[in-house]
């Protein structure tokens, strides 16, 4: 077997599914396991038992060789609270697990953490032996069982600056956010969405259930060498939103939602309907920097420089030789212009920066310069006195501030498409949606930034990756699974034809 314990994901305690079979089996090893108590969701071993076998059974269908890592310190489980509803405490975990891996259910590599200075830690992991693997075995069928996410998930995050999850006092504020967000989950829920992947010449697979999509990039590769691959898990469809330094006025993003995770050549191919419209991905051109001016009381097309294109902010002249070069080059300056509004001091802009470039330049196609980090330095320095009438707002952490506003402008979009029962995506600050909403949804976008920055300051709502799907609709309903990635019969009979 693949004992690569990199192929793994933390256990899931939200992942959720009502499959027969799998409540068949977990009523079943209850009464096994000798653990105390009746089967019952009041009965907190029971209820993390639910939990660990719904995660290990949806691992099994999605990679046969993966792990699932858990926590053994008691300092990583919530207190009962908004983000532990489900009450999992170390007691039921560790009592569950222990009980599993005894009566050889499951495998388990301990996990260590070294508290020397440059130490290294692993979580502990954990995966099904053939005898667990037998029992999910008899339980499957063609259908694709499947998995949503618990109702007890809360979808309204504040972290702290450490990213921890902290508790808050709910408000009449705090109450609308989340209806708004109840209501979008509902309806991202029923609607079709999917990938047309005909012609696509990458190399991709299904796990057997067509519910896990794996990409294995060609010219990306990890930091063992290895071809890079994305593993995106197309039930995935719940929305959150997370706000950061324990401040409402900092972050709020829209986050969840397997369209979040496509790499960026392969969102012109999602689907949103049955009907098979075109669909466009939409947002604000340069939007944060045109803010900026805007705060100043600057509309943006009054500062072009000679000779400069002030629509491309991420553009410097004297850099980069050919076509290609200049665009590595404003890949560079785009980064750099968003650590600088997101880092607290230079110092951790410069690290920050150089961090990136390590991790996105491992690739055969470099996404940035091969001497970036010599130039880091030097473009900081040329940004900063191209942007000097916004300079104020380097270094600050402004950045954060903005990632409010765009997401209050997306709160918007999203609470008036789904009043009018049609789905659209968020990717952060852009849109996915059908062509055919195109124009409702720039009036939206506009709309929502004038409420939050009166004025004329330029906005310009922009599109590409324009998308006509390849499948016909006169085709028969079962040449779905032919040309669409998730479309299952069982899935295609649970959702409507939004």
């Amino acid at each position: 077997m693949n004992d690569d314990l990199d192929n793994s994901r933390l256990l899931d305690v939200h992942k959720w599914s009502d499959y027969p079979g799998l409540l068949e089996i977990t009523k079943k090893l209850f009464s096994t396991l000798y653990l105390k108590g009746d089967p019952d969701w009041d009965n907190g071993y029971y209820r993390t038992l639910r939990v660990v076998l719904t995660d290990l059974f949806d691992l099994h269908h999605k990679d046969l060789y993966a792990w699932i890592a858990f926590h053994k310190n008691n300092n990583a489980f919530q207190k009962l609270g908004r983000y532990n509803k489900i009450h999992i405490t170390r007691t039921y975990l560790n009592g569950v697990i222990d009980v599993l891996e005894r009566l050889k259910y499951i495998e388990i590599v301990p996990g260590f953490n070294d508290r020397r200075e440059g130490g290294s830690s692993r979580l502990s992991r954990m995966r099904p032996t053939s005898k667990l693997i037998a029992l999910f075995d008899e339980i499957a069928t063609p259908e694709q069982p499947v998995f949503s996410r618990s109702d007890c998930e809360e979808l309204l995050i504040m972290r702290d600056d450490k990213k921890a999850d902290i508790e808050y006092d709910d408000d009449i504020v705090t109450d609308r956010m989340r209806m708004i967000l109840n209501n979008y989950n509902k309806l991202l829920h029923k609607a079709f969405i999917d990938l047309d992947m005909t012609g696509y010449d990458g190399d991709y697979e299904m796990d057997r259930y067509r519910s896990t999509l794996k990409i294995t990039h060609k010219n990306k590769f990890d930091k063992k060498g290895n071809p890079l691959i994305t593993k995106i898990d197309m039930n995935n469809r719940r929305v959150r939103r997370v706000f950061n330094d324990s401040s409402w006025e900092h972050g709020g993003r829209f986050f969840g939602g397997w369209w979040q995770s496509l790499p960026r050549g392969l969102r012109n191919r999602i689907v949103i309907g049955k009907h098979l419209r075109e669909t466009v991905e939409i947002d604000f051109r340069a939007i944060h920097i045109v803010l900026l001016y805007a705060m100043k009381g600057i509309r943006r097309y009054s500062i072009v420089d000679s000779g400069q294109d002030w629509d491309d902010p991420y553009s410097l002249p004297g850099f980069g030789s050919d076509e290609d070069e200049r665009d590595q080059f404003r890949n560079l300056f785009k980064l750099i212009m968003l650590v600088m509004l997101n880092a607290g001091n230079r110092t951790k802009a410069v690290q920050a920066i150089k961090k990136k470039i390590r991790d996105f330049n491992n690739n055969e196609i470099a996404l940035y310069p091969p001497n970036a980090k010599e130039c880091v330095t030097a473009a900081i320095d040329a940004l900063v006195e191209r942007h000097s009438a916004i300079s104020e707002y380097f270094f600050t952490g402004k950045g954060k501030e903005l990632q409010k506003l765009d997401s209050e402008i997306a709160e918007s979009v999203i609470r008036l498409m789904t009043d009018g029962g049609r789905p659209v995506l968020c990717i952060h600050d852009s849109f996915v949606c059908n062509y055919a909403d195109f124009y409702e949804i720039s009036g939206y976008m506009n709309l929502a930034i004038s409420q939050h920055m009166p004025g004329d300051y330029g906005y310009e709502v922009e599109e590409y990756d324009c998308f006509k799907p390849k499948y016909q609709y006169d085709k028969s309903e079962e040449d779905y699974k032919n040309y669409f990635i998730n479309s299952s019969d069982y899935i295609l009979d649970k959702i409507s034809i939004l």
